[in-house]
């Protein structure tokens, strides 16, 4: 009898902890490493050990052989997420998310873009019609801290209803939900170089889910954001979740550097939190916190409600957008990459947990045959140059032109909108961004840079180190959304 495939797994966030789960339920000999795992000597046979891993291996088996907690917060957009994770009644409020299900138009107003009427074929779709993917039931969501709803997105010209469902992931549930189960075996470890090869690690292959690896100067994410309690938010006048709201702060100048507003309850309702994002720049984040922390101050009128709460609970996100340790969909001598550390950081939203999620079985079916079909390898490849695109174009804007763009792309018919914020169809994000260039013309500002300084842009894009090749888990960790030691 031929012995079980064997893998190492990089990482034990919500990427690693879900191909180390999904692997070992195929029957696989797992090893799962992360130096963050918890302290316990192991009692099943010894794995190979790396030479930079003096420490013995925690068995899942054994108490406190479990994942360390994720500090982060997540969001996800659930018709995103596998089947595999459906059906698990682990989030509070199962009840139905109250949901007006009248598309809200943007004040029934000609637009800055073409000054003429939104016609009614090119409104957001209703609620109902949303794509839904193949055997998944409109019922269906992963473990989350809030019941899935449709949060709002406004504009200067008005508020629609995002016309997907999001919610925010109960992170200790779906961490109890992905412990690996007995038989993986757990290393307080992190190999990198020449240490995290197959060979070295004595197993038939590795996934790499260290994270996104920091590039001084490339294009980051920052946000500031405050926690409230849900008491407070409705003075604030903020009574539901809000996916962006790019209306201008007070003080703010069309040609400062673009922030949203993203607004999203917590802990079953209790609390709410406000963040300020500058969604993708090159500024670093010493430069950008005291600025967002004064506009989110602004944006809010905290001081109407009183003295503020000393214990107020601040926090900073800190996330690389362009770069990755190798293509999530071309593995390189035995070792492969998923989650942020395989580029699957979305530059349009800074999510990467669901698309992680999704690719988990299609990377496990390959990873015996050593490669991804050609057709899918190229799909990705499109779709991860074209959404680089996006964002580099994104840092390239002022904040009129980003909300003018960003009101362009919510009046896209849901599909469009859909294809485009997961990315993985790069046929389909190539179409929603021709769709987009109809709506504006291809002489919007946001666009302009495409066609009058290609090669700056073509360099901007190069000037990452999008493809640094950076050994495993030798990057910076930064608190960030989706990223190991964060999220959304």
């Amino acid at each position: 009898m031929s012995r079980p495939f064997s893998v190492a797994v990089l990482g034990a966030g919500p990427a690693g902890a879900a191909v180390a789960r999904r692997a070992r339920e195929r029957g696989w000999t797992v090893h799962l490493h992360d130096p963050r795992l918890p302290r316990q000597v192991d009692a099943s046979p010894q794995s190979p050990q790396s030479p930079q891993s003096p420490q013995p291996p925690v068995s899942a088996e054994s108490p406190g052989g479990t994942l360390s907690r994720w500090p982060a917060t997540y969001g996800v957009l659930v018709d995103e997420c596998p089947a595999w994770l459906d059906g698990d009644p682990v989030w509070p409020d199962k009840r139905p998310a109250h949901l007006d299900v009248r598309p809200v138009q943007f004040d029934e107003c000609p637009t800055r873009l073409d000054e003429r009427p939104t016609r009614l074929d090119e409104r957001p779709a209703h609620l109902d019609e949303r794509p839904a993917r193949p055997g998944r039931g409109q019922d269906a969501a992963p473990p989350t801290a809030t019941a899935p709803a449709h949060p709002r997105v406004r504009t200067p010209d008005g508020s629609i209803r995002l016309p997907h469902r999001y919610a925010m992931v109960d992170a200790a549930s779906l961490r109890a939900r992905l412990a690996p189960g007995p038989g993986a075996v757990l290393h307080r470890d992190a190999p990198t170089g020449t240490a995290a090869t197959p060979a070295a690690l004595g197993v038939d292959a590795v996934i790499d889910c260290t994270g996104a690896p920091d590039v001084t100067g490339g294009v980051r994410q920052v946000a500031v954001g405050v926690h409230v309690s849900a008491a407070e938010a409705r003075v604030l006048g903020h009574d539901g979740p809000v996916f962006m709201d790019w209306t201008p702060a007070p003080g703010l100048t069309g040609g400062d550097v673009p922030s949203f507003l993203y607004v999203q309850p917590l802990d079953g309702g209790r609390t709410v939190l406000f963040e300020e994002t500058v969604l993708a720049t090159r500024a670093s984040a010493r430069e950008l916190v005291p600025v967002l922390r004064r506009r989110l101050r602004a944006r809010l009128d905290l001081a109407s409600t009183g003295p503020e709460p000393a214990a107020r609970r601040w926090e900073v996100v800190d996330i690389p957008m362009g770069t990755r340790r190798r293509p999530w969909y071309r593995p390189r001598d035995g070792v492969w990459a998923l989650g942020a550390a395989g580029g699957m950081v979305h530059p349009a939203t800074g999510y990467s947990l669901a698309a992680g999620f999704a690719a988990v079985d299609t990377v496990l079916d390959a990873v015996p045959r050593g490669r991804l079909p050609r057709r899918l390898r190229l799909s990705a490849a499109l779709a991860w140059w074209l959404r680089r695109l996006g964002g580099e174009l994104l840092t390239r804007a002022d904040g009129d032109v980003t909300a003018d763009f960003f009101a362009a792309f919510f009046r896209l018919p849901a599909r469009r909108q859909w294809a485009y914020l997961t990315g993985h169809d790069g046929v389909a994000v190539a179409g929603a961004m021709w769709a987009l260039r109809r709506a504006t013309g291809l002489g919007h500002p946001f666009l302009r840079p495409v066609w009058r300084r290609p090669w700056s842009v073509v360099g901007g894009l190069l000037r990452d180190g999008v493809d640094p090749g950076a050994p495993a888990g030798s990057g910076r960790g930064r608190r960030g959304r989706d990223v190991l030691s964060g999220g959304r």
